[in-house]
């Protein structure tokens, strides 16, 4: 029984950084199975994360997803590549897929998404989005989850941060 009254329709899961490598594995990359059977998020918020791979993202996992990125980010890339950057033979080469390859995949599958990219931000966009462009938060929420209105959005400033 739903105690806390909450409507399973209706949950967003946001993060930032390590945050956003979390809520992302849980909407694309988790099995879910301690969760409710069938339970499938309303949206999700990434400010600079990453997947390690694309193949669990389809028309049936796809949601609404609002990424905060910037291309210069020495830790988590916005593109492909290996996690912090580090060598093929360092411990904990991981090979990651950003917000921007993230993205193409739910464009391909014409699936909800809004891709804000910093140009040449660093690894500080992991928070700067719910100081300084909360408003773009709010313009997802209100526009793609609460009036299920889907978009293929994609936005991009100049930032030397």
């Amino acid at each position: 029984k739903n105690m806390l009254h909450i409507n399973p329709d209706q949950i967003i899961i946001a993060g930032s950084s390590t945050g956003a490598y979390t809520v992302l594995n849980m909407a694309y990359g988790y099995d879910k199975a301690p969760l409710p059977a069938g339970l499938k998020y309303a949206g999700v918020i990434s400010m600079a994360g990453a997947l390690t791979t694309l193949d669990h993202i389809n028309e049936v996992t796809a949601v609404p997803t609002l990424f905060f990125h910037g291309t210069g980010d020495g830790w988590v890339p916005y593109e492909t590549g290996p996690h912090s950057y580090c060598g093929s033979r360092n411990p904990g080469y991981l090979m990651l897929y950003g917000s921007a390859p993230i993205a193409r995949r739910l464009k391909g599958l014409g699936s909800s998404y809004y891709l804000f990219t910093a140009n040449g931000g660093s690894h500080y966009w992991s928070f700067k989005p719910l100081t300084s462009y909360f408003h773009v938060v709010l313009d997802f929420l209100f526009y793609d989850i609460i009036n299920n209105n889907p978009r293929q959005t994609e936005q991009s400033i100049n930032e030397n941060k």
